[in-house]
């Protein structure tokens, strides 16, 4: 049995909870969280050992991975390359400007995401397979594929294809560590007039202003000024400068009463001049969908540690066979 422990104990961190019945080859053994009591008094541990970060005794679980829940803005960054010494872990980052190296706006080298946590793998003997979700995730399985086999043609993911579009974590995340803001959610919108170009060929690009707009709805702390709010969320990098977003200003009430949803969907296209390939998924659950994503790549994290691998992964460095609870030939899906 694979024992798994779960880091982040917010929507991503339940879902995985509830998705391990899914998995019988795997189990939780403990859940480590910010708030150890928050988590006992909601009754969501189900009689395991909860940890908090800070009281150091989590370091004597016995675990094969270590799946990391928190938000890829400030959690992950901080707390990837400190778990990574201890166990070996899976993630969902998903900030793709930040994967790689990158600059920031005063033009400062910064370490990407993936070379942290490729050191800190390499350092402590562990594996360390990062952006696991569906975006990047299975989305970035896709795009390799329709490039390599569309004559490495361009491929472009989209998000929120109905008319309320999809609830964004990420960037929901994001909007809430903005100061001044007590609650948010951040839904993304596609252009589906871009879509359609593309498909019929009647452009081969598109930028990013042309393929998404987002709508943030956010509730205030009590004395925070609505147009300093307003221009530190249109100004984000990564997240929403450059992009057409609103922002619409709600109570708490509101928000609790119609913004629960966590619904999103998206699709992968790539377009030749001979023709196309799409790849679509839907989920009622946004976190529960990641959660089951990240769960399946834990069980090949184990794997790739138990052949002797060690270092950072990406989703296309991953063979498909070891995301499967059958290491077996597997003839039958072929």
């Amino acid at each position: 049995m694979k024992k798994v422990v779960i880091v982040g104990f917010g929507n991503i961190g339940k879902g995985v909870l509830k998705a391990i019945v899914d998995f019988p080859d795997m189990e939780v053994v403990g859940i480590i969280t910010r708030s150890r009591k928050r988590v006992i008094e909601e009754d969501q541990h189900e009689g395991l050992s909860v940890y908090e970060i800070r009281d150091l005794e989590w370091q004597k679980l016995d675990a094969d991975v270590a799946i990391l829940c928190g938000g890829s803005k400030d959690d992950l960054p901080v707390q990837g390359p400190y778990f990574q010494q201890f166990f070996n872990t899976v993630c969902s980052f998903d900030t793709h400007g930040h994967i790689d190296n990158w600059f920031n706006e005063k033009g400062q080298p910064q370490l990407g995401y993936f070379q942290m946590m490729n050191a800190m793998a390499c350092t402590y003997g562990h594996v360390a397979t990062v952006c696991q979700g569906w975006d990047p995730g299975i989305f970035s399985v896709m795009r390799a594929v329709f490039k390599s086999c569309l004559g490495n043609c361009d491929s472009f993911g989209f998000y929120g294809l109905g008319e309320s579009g999809g609830l964004s974590m990420g960037h929901s995340d994001a909007l809430r560590n903005v100061v001044g803001v007590k609650d948010a959610r951040q839904y993304t919108h596609a252009i589906h007039e871009t879509i359609d170009k593309l498909r019929k060929g009647e452009i081969t690009s598109a930028t990013k202003d042309q393929m998404h707009w987002r709508e943030c709805i956010v509730v205030l702390e009590e004395g925070a000024d609505e147009e300093s709010v307003r221009e530190t969320i249109v100004n984000m990098p990564e997240y929403f400068k450059g992009i057409k977003t609103t922002v619409r200003f709600i109570s708490q009430e509101e928000l609790d009463e119609k913004h629960q949803g966590m619904f999103h969907d998206g699709l992968v296209l790539g377009a030749a001049p001979f023709g196309a390939m799409e790849y679509r998924n839907s989920w009622d659950s946004n976190p529960l969908a990641t959660a089951y994503i990240l769960l399946a790549y834990a069980r090949a994290t184990i794997r790739l540690s138990s052949n002797g691998g060690e270092g950072a992964f990406t989703p296309l460095d991953i063979a498909p066979r070891f995301l499967l609870e059958d290491e077996g030939p597997n003839l039958n899906l072929v």
